[in-house]
């Protein structure tokens, strides 16, 4: 065999390993919750806690102030007390709040930002780092449980200086917006829930996201378009242990029709290929260090999204059929055992779905898979321009908290 030849062999050998490998940790994953492993201590925040820590939320709005006011009366009913809000109304109408409140500031930027990252650093130049312990990054679209603060004090009094919450649909009425939970389930699984108990890191999302102030200073983005919890990912990974607090609980609107989602996958999408050379420093980092937390961090950073995944697994199995036949029942048996995973993790660890509704959502997914593609061939408009998911549930916590 020609050198060229070895080289093109073991670059597919990698390559294939890369991919498939993302495939056996899922139903790795699912072992581990049948087996109920935990290596990390479980948390609690009903005991009483040493400190009381202080938290600065920001909350960037984007041209519309319809959802300020129920994400202020979700804040404004937390249990825990030491907490200030910091809203960001960039290119803004006016706002005329119907209560008044110490704790709250609103910033109107000068100029127009169309940026959720230079809104973020605007607020950051006006609050003081020595008042705050730590940085709460919301949507506008957010509703956060009472007890949400309550919960993320008693991790930072565990040591944590960067925290993820757990997300909640606000909405489940649509197709896309079932869609839409089920992924978050899927990957609340597999990048939060099983992780932490194994002591790895979570992977953040964005928002409900709680991050030690000084820490979130440290972070520099080349980018202002996009990405913004991709870049906070890979810098947290560096630095810290990044914990997942199942307890604290923040209602997020799930995408209500299929124009919605694409806009929301192009701009998810480009973070991914932006940010994969990040996320693969992150990986090397960790490998050279001999430090697996950290290694860990930057491959599951490095996995494609999950419709490109299957993508090139089926050619993967392709190439394997035409040329490595042998290879062929091991990756089938890979590809079933993962099917089988993720039905498990999408059907019967999903809690906000019934049994009935997860299989019938399962179904459309091809609905979902045909936005993604759509997507990915726009996916330099998130270069170019500030792509906002279009909100429509304005609910306030009351509603949710009644309806569960």
């Amino acid at each position: 065999m020609e050198l060229a030849e070895k080289i093109a062999l073991y670059i597919f050998y990698a390559f294939e390993i890369w991919i498939m490998s993302y495939f056996v940790i899922v139903t790795l994953f699912v072992l581990l919750d049948l087996l109920n492993v935990r290596f990390a201590k479980r948390i609690s925040y009903q005991n009483p806690q040493l400190k009381n820590y202080s938290f600065a939320v920001l909350v960037p709005l984007h041209q519309n102030i319809d959802f300020l006011e129920p994400i202020l009366d979700s804040l404004l009913k937390q249990s825990y007390n030491n907490i200030s809000f910091f809203v960001i109304a960039d290119d803004c109408p006016a706002i005329n709040l119907p209560y008044a409140d110490e704790r709250i500031q609103i910033f109107h930027p000068p100029v127009a930002l169309h940026s959720k990252i230079k809104s973020i650093q605007l607020a950051l130049q006006h609050i003081p780092e020595d008042k705050f312990d730590a940085l709460a990054i919301l949507d506008a679209d957010n509703l956060v449980h009472p007890d949400f603060f309550k919960v993320m004090n008693a991790y930072y009094n565990k040591g944590f200086k960067a925290v993820q919450s757990t997300l909640a649909p606000k909405n489940i009425d649509t197709t896309f917006a079932r869609l839409d939970t089920i992924n978050d389930q899927y990957y609340n699984f597999i990048d939060r829930r099983v992780p932490s108990k194994l002591g790895l890191n979570a992977n953040i999302s964005g928002r409900g996201t709680v991050v030690d102030i000084k820490m979130y200073k440290s972070v520099s983005y080349n980018s202002l378009f996009g990405g913004f919890d991709k870049k906070l990912q890979c810098e947290l990974a560096k630095q810290t242990t990044i914990g997942y607090a199942s307890d604290a609980i923040l209602y997020d609107e799930k995408v209500s029709d299929g124009n919605s989602m694409q806009k929301q996958r192009t701009r998810w999408i480009n973070a991914y290929f932006r940010y994969f050379k990040e996320a693969g420093k992150v990986f090397f980092a960790g490998l050279f260090k001999g430090n697996f937390r950290v290694m860990f961090a930057g491959y599951t950073n490095m996995r494609p999204p999950l419709f490109i995944q299957l993508f090139l697994a089926l050619v993967i199995l392709l190439i394997n059929v035409l040329f490595f036949p042998k290879m062929v029942p091991y990756v089938a048996i890979i590809l079933g055992a993962y099917l089988l995973s993720f039905l498990y993790i999408v059907i019967f660890k999903n809690k906000l779905l019934s049994a009935k509704e997860s299989i019938n959502t399962v179904f459309k997914i091809p609905l979902f898979i045909s936005r993604q593609v759509k997507a990915l061939f726009n996916i330099k408009k998130a270069n170019r321009s500030f792509l906002q998911t279009d909100n429509y549930k304005a609910v306030f916590i009351d509603d949710i908290l009644h309806k569960n």
